[in-house]
């Protein structure tokens, strides 16, 4: 399966072999672990002619920039791989228990004063710039579905697309950024709860992040900056817009925040 993102480690910033490359020789080695990105099987590049299209090269400028790479982009024949592609692109455990994981453990820390401080080394560990975009919901797609039908809009939704057991959570700032989004009041005049489009807005989200309010807000505020929400100026067909756009970038989102 092709990727969407790969991965440049910030100690590229100091590292002589790095520094030492050629305006050329670095895009091409940027190029090729883009092309590997894409192809997605153990540093695999395609060939050297698919580098020459993609810069719009000649066949000798490529050779040149390769010959420079010092062996981080291997050769065989016409065929490019990236070196150590396993140990440098490592993907990370998404899932939700995962995430909620790491999140309340970095939320422990700050409770209790503590600054979490983060290595080089347990950053690529993370991963933080790798965004898988599945979540792993223990349900099948049909039973979710099912279950997501019955619960009430805008209620509170654990990581399964279950309604969680716990009291029900203040959206009311939510529903504030809703209503600075398009303009408009989202609540209800008889004061009862939320219009049904801002209900769903909330449920979308929450189902990224087990019903977090204020990571919700940040999923919708993301959004609302991204070139996407122009498709989305009536807020009443909103709802299934904000969630394609979260399947694409909600880990990633949330991932950087935290």
């Amino acid at each position: 399966m092709s990727r969407q993102w790969v991965k440049l480690h910030v100690d590229m910033l100091s590292h002589p072999g790095t520094g030492r490359l050629s305006d050329s020789a670095f895009r091409a080695w940027v190029t090729v672990l883009l092309m590997a990105g894409r192809v997605d099987d153990d540093g695999q590049a395609g060939t050297v002619d698919d580098l020459a299209w993609q810069l719009r090269w000649t066949s000798e400028q490529v050779d040149a920039a390769l010959a420079e790479t010092n062996g981080r982009i291997i050769r065989t024949g016409e065929a490019l791989q990236v070196r150590d592609w396993a140990e440098w692109q490592a993907e990370r455990d998404t899932s939700a228990a995962a995430r909620m994981a790491r999140y309340r453990e970095r939320k422990k820390a700050t409770e209790h004063g503590v600054t979490p401080v983060h290595s080089a080394a347990s950053l690529h560990e993370r991963n933080v710039t790798s965004p898988e975009l599945e979540l792993e919901l223990e349900l099948e797609p049909e039973q979710r579905r099912t279950e997501e039908r019955h619960a009430p809009i805008g209620a509170v939704v654990a990581p399964n697309g279950k309604p969680a057991d716990d009291a029900p959570r203040d959206w009311t700032p939510f529903y504030v950024d809703c209503g600075e989004l398009w303009h408009t009041d989202p609540i209800r005049k008889d004061g009862s709860g939320a219009l049904a489009w801002a209900g769903q807005l909330a449920h979308h989200a929450g189902m990224f992040c087990a019903s977090d309010v204020e990571l919700s807000r940040l999923l919708l505020r993301a959004w609302g900056h991204s070139d996407e929400f122009r498709f989305a100026q009536q807020p009443t067909l909103a709802p299934p817009k904000f969630g394609q756009w979260l399947n694409l970038n909600a880990s990633y989102v949330l991932a950087v925040e935290r």
